[in-house]
């Protein structure tokens, strides 16, 4: 009988949505995940519903993870691949676990969150009240209260930064402030909170849902805070207001830091050991009208290995992968 053998590479959302999709189109698949768990960034993050549901898609990680274990896919955690040989329909890939056998390859190792610290006018690491919003997501998992009455949400630390070769929009960072924002808001409604950002994110029903809602809620500021400094107990925030043309200083209890999507830092050594290419940002390089496609035939990306994508797209695209993964159909034998 001939079967495709798909092995996903990343067992984050994209991973299993990938997984899971391939096995339900017929396929013997195999997930391989270098932590011991499955989830990757999302198991960090809380469910930010008010009174509705807001699609920040933290959900989809629990309904994964059920059909993944429903499934017949192979799961093996704590798997580290180191080389792929042999051609579409035979690869060989070296790993941890020995060698594994394949058709096709759906590569789906994630991301990684800026590194806030590397921005230390901003404070993080050195001041307390400045966290990231996986920082202050985790406490909101564990049940404690936010930082204070007056929050300033900051966007944009990772991104849009050419000085540090990450000159690109993380696209999600927006849509996330507003959700968190609000949802701190249901829990809390006597929060002041205010958003700073370089120009807001919009696009999409859902996204501009969440403006059209948070406007009303949340002061929206344009203008990055260059510096967040400590003054009478509290911090302090310089920023410029571009619509006032002013630079301000203004005092808040906490900072949440908007934190960008970078690839990961073993991306480079992940291509040259699957033998694909890198765009210049550093993601996985997909070709033009089928970004789920890598530089070498065989091989399939998912997710956010490949560009800045929130929870639903990360799972989208996988499934979009598994679907031509599926379809190649290298006729390797089996049984």
């Amino acid at each position: 009988m001939a079967v495709e053998r798909i092995l996903v590479i990343g067992g984050g959302v994209a991973g299993m949505a990938a997984a899971v999709a391939a096995g339900q189109l017929g396929c013997e698949v195999t997930l391989a995940e270098r932590e011991p768990r499955l989830g990757g960034q999302a198991v960090a993050y809380a469910c930010k519903a008010t009174d509705r549901c807001l699609h920040c898609g933290v959900c989809l990680v629990s309904d994964l993870r059920e059909e993944l274990a429903a499934s017949a896919v192979a799961v093996r955690t704590g798997t580290t691949l180191y080389a792929l040989e042999g051609r579409p329909g035979a690869f060989r890939v070296e790993s941890s676990d020995g060698v594994l056998e394949a058709g096709s390859i759906i590569v789906a190792s994630g991301m990684t969150p800026a590194p806030a610290a590397e921005w230390p006018d901003l404070g993080h690491g050195r001041l307390p009240g400045v966290l990231t919003g996986t920082d202050l997501e985790q406490a909101m998992r564990r049940g404690e209260p936010p930082p204070g009455e007056q929050l300033a949400f900051v966007q944009c630390v990772g991104s849009r930064c050419p000085a540090r070769g990450r000159d690109y929009c993380s696209e999600v960072c927006c849509p996330y402030a507003l959700r968190l924002a609000l949802g701190l808001l249901a829990d809390r409604p006597d929060l002041k909170i205010s958003i700073f950002y370089n120009d807001l994110q919009t696009a999409g029903r859902v996204t501009r849902n969440l403006y059209e809602q948070a406007r009303e809620k949340i002061r929206l500021i344009q203008g990055i805070p260059a510096r967040v400094g400590q003054a009478d107990g509290r911090l302090s925030l310089v920023y410029d207001d571009i619509r006032q043309a002013t630079v301000n200083r203004e005092a808040f209890d906490g900072v949440i830091l908007s934190v960008g999507i970078w690839p990961r830092p073993d991306a480079s050594a992940l291509a040259r050991a699957m033998g694909i290419n890198l765009d210049a940002a550093g993601f996985f390089a997909g070709q033009p009208g089928a970004n789920w496609l890598s530089s070498r035939p065989g091989v399939f990306l998912a997710g956010c290995c490949q560009k800045p994508r929130n929870l639903a797209d990360s799972v989208a695209h996988g499934r979009a992968a598994a679907t031509a993964a599926a379809a190649a159909r290298w006729e390797v034998k089996v049984g």
